[in-house]
């Protein structure tokens, strides 16, 4: 259970996890986990399609606008370029707050 985000070159309105992963082409995967019992904690994960970059979001900063989305590390920068409408923005911009909640990681320019 959790919220998961996908960034991809595919130009599909919905994909799946299997879809994006098996396709032949780039993906920026951000997700957070919610706990199955009281012994665990929420936990927000970063995926892309080159693997070795995985990990917890807490090694990255992200930046939202209407026309891209950037990742950066201390050693690299991605970006995703995009055209969005105003209302597919918001619902991204929510979910990425979401996910990153509280760790100072997102700026966002409307």
């Amino acid at each position: 259970l959790g919220l998961t985000l996908i960034f991809s070159e595919k130009r599909k309105n919905s994909l799946d996890y299997e879809d994006t992963v098996n396709a032949d082409s780039n993906y920026i995967l951000i997700q957070l986990s919610y706990p199955e019992d009281e012994y665990e904690k929420y936990y927000s994960f970063i995926e892309f399609s080159d693997v070795k970059k995985s990990g917890n979001i807490n090694k990255y900063k992200f930046h939202l606008s209407k026309k891209e989305f950037i990742v950066k590390s201390k050693d690299e920068e991605v970006k995703c370029l995009f055209n969005i409408s105003d209302e597919k923005f918001n619902e991204i911009k929510e979910v990425l707050e979401r996910i990153i909640s509280g760790k100072n990681k997102l700026t966002i320019k409307e």
